[in-house]
């Protein structure tokens, strides 16, 4: 059974720059911070929650260079837009708003509330697959 707590806000994680948003904003030399652009909080909800699909599911394993090359093309599309991805905060508001209700939709989506089961994770996981979402080009089947 999967821990219903991996649910609980648990998905805004994403290695490089998740903390970008979720971490509050740090005073830095007059720098007037931005909304979170809606792409960048889709990017880090959809691998955020293939990890935790993939945590949650033993049948179920992140596509590493998959998820390594969505990682690098975000860090380069918010350098583009002029965010500094040096700062903790990156120049951004936090989103924590946005990233919840993202996150809702999905559990919803899935009907992941309550005792969530393994069963229940593993279902939503092969159904982003099949469908051939973002959160499901980051996951792959293991044999178990």
């Amino acid at each position: 059974m999967a821990d219903a707590r991996l649910w609980d806000g648990g998905m805004i994680r994403f290695a490089a720059i998740g903390a970008l948003t979720a971490a509050p904003a740090f005073a830095q030399d007059d720098v007037e911070l931005r909304p979170a652009p809606e792409w960048f909080v889709e990017a880090v909800v959809a691998v955020t929650t293939a990890e935790q699909l993939a945590r949650s599911c033993s049948t179920l394993s992140l596509e590493g260079q998959t998820v390594h090359e969505a990682t690098t093309e975000v860090i380069v599309r918010l350098r583009e837009a002029g965010f500094d991805t040096d700062r903790p905060d990156g120049g951004m508001e936090p989103s924590t708003e946005a990233f919840r209700a993202h996150q809702n939709a999905f559990l919803d989506k899935h009907g992941l509330s309550g005792e969530i089961t393994e069963e229940m994770v593993c279902a939503a996981g092969r159904a982003e697959m099949a469908e051939g979402s973002k959160i499901g080009e980051y996951l792959m089947e293991m044999p178990g």
